[in-house]
């Protein structure tokens, strides 16, 4: 039995496999930079992490701010690296 699309014209087996471009995950695009930053700095520990509060906490960068959506696709992950834009958070 050989697949078929929603018109009945039969689908690859490649095809089959490949994930739609939508399911494709959009938090990695949320990034200022993707060159590394210092070792063992997280985003939680910059300066440019922010938050907005609606319901539930979705941080953001500041850096992208101008971009920024109220989609997941700017949200940011606050254990993932930091990136090459990295600032020590001021602490009082």
């Amino acid at each position: 039995m050989t697949a078929s699309d929603l018109f009945g014209n039969p689908v690859s087996a490649a095809a089959l496999q490949r994930k739609p471009a939508l399911l494709k995950g959009t938090r990695r695009e949320a990034r200022a930079s993707d060159l590394p930053g210092p070792a063992g700095e997280t985003c939680r520990t910059c300066r440019h992490a922010y938050y907005r509060q609606q319901g539930k906490r979705y941080w953001k960068c500041a850096i992208a701010k101008r971009a920024a959506t109220n989609g997941p696709g700017t949200d940011i992950r606050l254990k993932d690296p930091a990136c090459a834009r990295w600032e020590k958070e001021d602490t009082p």
